[in-house]
């Protein structure tokens, strides 16, 4: 599903937006991360914002990744007709937890609000148009999102089902989300 990235806000004499959002790049990931880790519990927030060691914090380390990977990709333009692997990683973490559907794609959501404030504390008062035309980007991103969401689902009951028929449930107890990042991977390449 290509997706449409807002062309106005990012043509030579619009560049506002796309200039502000480059230059303010790091407050805007950290508070979008902040706001997505938000959706854990306040210990698993500590946890998953303190620890940096990916492999300690896989959560935390993929929250981060994965949103800085769309941010760029937004910004860069390079998100027309492929996702992020860090991001689509995301998405499977989201996947595999205890969230509804629309809980688990929230996030991509929580960026309009972010950028929106950015703008405001920029001063940048002549930005509705273009912060309309990013909105419609990051509404395509979540659609997108809302697809990946449900295919790692999808896998997941799959893996599942053959945990059960293998009687392989035992071992695992309730799913394993290395299994499905090994399915989806493999399934990728093929």
């Amino acid at each position: 599903m290509p997706i449409h990235l807002g062309e106005d806000c990012f043509r030579p004499g619009k560049m506002k937006l796309q200039k502000l959002l480059k230059e303010k790049r790091s407050s805007v990931l950290d508070k979008w991360v902040d706001a997505v880790l938000n959706t854990y519990s306040d210990e698993a927030f500590r946890i998953f914002k303190n620890e940096k060691n990916q492999f300690a914090n896989p959560v935390g380390y993929r929250v981060s990744a994965g949103l800085t990977a769309l941010y760029d990709a937004i910004i860069d333009r390079e998100i027309e007709n492929k996702i992020p692997q860090l991001f689509e990683e995301l998405v499977l973490v989201r996947a595999v937890q205890v969230f509804s559907p629309s809980q688990a794609i929230y996030f991509v959501f929580q960026l309009k609000d972010v950028v929106r404030k950015e703008c405001e504390k920029a001063g940048l008062t002549d930005f509705y148009k273009d912060l309309l035309i990013f909105y419609e980007s990051i509404d395509a991103v979540a659609l997108l999102v809302f697809d990946l969401y449900m295919a790692s689902r999808d896998r997941l009951y799959q893996v599942r089902m053959k945990e059960l028929k293998s009687g392989a449930h035992i071992f695992t107890d309730g799913g394993c989300p290395t299994q499905l990042l090994r399915e989806y991977r493999k399934n990728k390449r093929n």
